[in-house]
């Protein structure tokens, strides 16, 4: 009888640990994941950057009909009207590369996922809960033949739930512009 005790004693602190274990993965896990990212993400996808589209945001058009952007001071200018994409309300400006110039955009995924938050309305109203959270990361690298560069990361969030998989909630956040001159 004396040596179940410490037996029983070991195994619930085991389970107490494991408890607190999950309890702190639960509400921490998506800082580790972002952590992880900095150091790693996985290449998923590299997508033809150009020509691109153009909804009205973070860029604007010059005089010359080029399209630019200005950010810390520094400006880049990406190219010429080339034609137009299809996009959600009809088509949409699209802009081409210049001679000379390399793009390139990448699409990434963070390796860690992360529990999501319970919500009523993924679960009774509009059918299965999103179980699962991770980052995606769209990646533009642009450089100029001059020897200008542009680098610019957006991250958003992709839920994952058990029948339709993974689903994407959209672009969140621009998190990195980097825009460096050319050399002279």
């Amino acid at each position: 009888m004396s040596g179940v005790r410490p037996i029983a004693i070991r195994v619930g602190l085991a389970a107490l640990a494991l408890v607190a274990l999950w309890g702190v993965w639960r509400f921490t896990a998506e800082r580790w994941s972002l952590l992880v990212d900095r150091v790693y993400t996985a290449r998923m996808l590299v997508i033809r950057s150009t020509p691109f589209g153009w909804n009205g945001t973070y860029f604007e058009v010059n005089a010359n009909g080029q399209l630019e952007l200005f950010a810390r001071g520094r400006r880049f200018v990406f190219g010429a009207r080339a034609s137009t994409v299809p996009g959600d309300d009809g088509p949409i400006p699209a802009f081409a590369a210049e001679p000379g110039d390399t793009t390139s955009l990448v699409l990434e995924n963070s390796l860690l996922g992360w529990p999501a938050p319970f919500t009523l309305a993924g679960t009774y109203l509009s059918g299965a809960p999103t179980t699962w959270m991770r980052h995606l990361y769209y990646r533009l690298s642009w450089r100029k033949a001059s020897g200008a560069q542009l680098a610019m990361v957006w991250r958003c969030e992709q839920g994952w739930e058990r029948i339709n998989g993974r689903h994407n909630f959209g672009f969140e956040e621009l998190i990195r512009v980097e825009i460096a001159p050319a050399p002279q």
